[in-house]
């Protein structure tokens, strides 16, 4: 009776891993911390994204947001403010990041005359890697570098292993939705369109 526990637990943690596992198929096991970076190792979050919607009175403020573009330019709060935002956790080594990067990006884009706006995080990475990957797959999009993961830890909702993850602010900077792995373009779409309105 005994083996047969230790196997069943043993089966159902190792169920867990794979459903947590990993920022693609092939580095299930790829660790949080980018090369150079202190970090945890846990895994990435991927797939489909659990999508969590605020309801507009039990909206929160999102932390205050500080720090550095990639460009090294100097993030300034009014750069979101008043604006719909797509906070996106995200790194150029992680797969699953830059597969959602087309989708937000044509979320984002189509919607950005009526005040929605992107602000990447960068986590735990090079900041010339994740540059090219956003001139490549979303033109346009900013991000901050974040290589502590401090940022990332500050996001309410936001595991500090889940990469890529989602924060949208509606206007007045409250948290509005969080998506825990990669997002669904029309899904995003829709969420956006109601907070522009």
């Amino acid at each position: 009776m005994g083996v047969q526990r230790c196997a069943a637990t043993a089966f159902a943690v190792a169920a867990l891993a794979v459903v947590v596992a990993g920022c693609s198929g092939a580095e299930t096991a790829r660790p949080v911390a980018g090369p150079g970076s202190v970090g945890s190792s846990a895994p990435a979050v991927t797939g489909g994204g659990a999508y969590v919607v605020v309801a507009e009175g039990r909206r929160a403020p999102a932390p205050a947001l500080a720090g550095t573009y990639l460009d090294g330019s100097a993030f300034r709060p009014a750069d979101i403010a008043g604006k719909v935002t797509v906070v996106n956790v995200w790194a150029s080594w992680c797969e699953p990041c830059k597969k959602e990067l087309p989708a937000l990006h044509g979320a984002v884009t189509a919607l950005a005359a009526r005040g929605v706006t992107y602000l990447g995080i960068d986590v735990t990475d090079s900041a010339s890697d994740a540059a090219t990957e956003l001139r490549q797959l979303a033109p346009g999009f900013r991000s901050l570098s974040d290589r502590s993961g401090d940022l990332q830890r500050s996001l309410p909702g936001v595991p500090p292993s889940a990469i890529p993850s989602t924060v949208v602010l509606d206007r007045d900077g409250r948290v509005a939705l969080t998506v825990i792995g990669g997002v669904d373009q029309a899904r995003l779409t829709a969420a956006l369109q109601q907070l522009a309105a």
